[in-house]
């Protein structure tokens, strides 16, 4: 339970919900889950996966909602190693304020690795100014990285690496 009275106006304006405007960023939305570009980047290619619901932790989330969420991780797991020839992948959650939580509802950021990384993988849970300090992607990038990503989930593997798109 969270204390804090800007804790709870924060939740009020939520960033994954209704009113929200996503669709530029949308990959792909299931029944359970929504997949978007990440306006801040780690790497190329980092995306957040988030319940449709409204949760704010990870124990809210229900028996079905649960078993969709592994699902839905295999096949960002999947587009990510296809698409970018990734060598690696950190799923990072941060579950309540004191953990970290940011947004107050429960997401994941898929944070695609290459060989060699040059920063730490660590970076987002030591520094939290060094987080904002992201270059953020512009619409423009946003919308095409989506665009990328949601031609590469119907493309078959050989199909996919043509559609490279830097941003960095």
């Amino acid at each position: 339970k969270f204390d804090s009275y800007a804790w709870i106006l924060f939740m009020k304006s939520c960033q994954f919900c209704p009113p929200a405007d996503l669709s530029p960023q949308r990959i792909w939305k299931s029944r359970y889950w929504t997949m978007i570009v990440s306006r801040r980047p780690l790497n190329r290619g980092q995306v957040i996966l988030f319940p449709n619901r409204h949760l704010t932790s990870l124990a809210k989330l229900s028996a079905q909602e649960a078993r969709a969420l592994f699902l839905a991780t295999n096949r960002v797991a999947r587009l990510l190693v296809r698409r970018y020839r990734i060598s690696g992948w950190q799923l990072l959650v941060n579950n309540g304020r004191s953990a970290g939580q940011s947004i107050p509802h429960i997401h994941f950021h898929f944070i695609p690795r290459y060989n060699p990384e040059r920063r730490s993988p660590l970076l987002p849970l030591v520094s939290r100014k060094a987080y904002r300090e992201l270059r953020a992607l512009t619409s423009t990038q946003i919308q095409t990285v989506a665009r990328s990503l949601r031609i590469a989930l119907k493309k078959k593997p050989w199909q996919i690496f043509y559609l490279d798109v830097e941003y960095r």
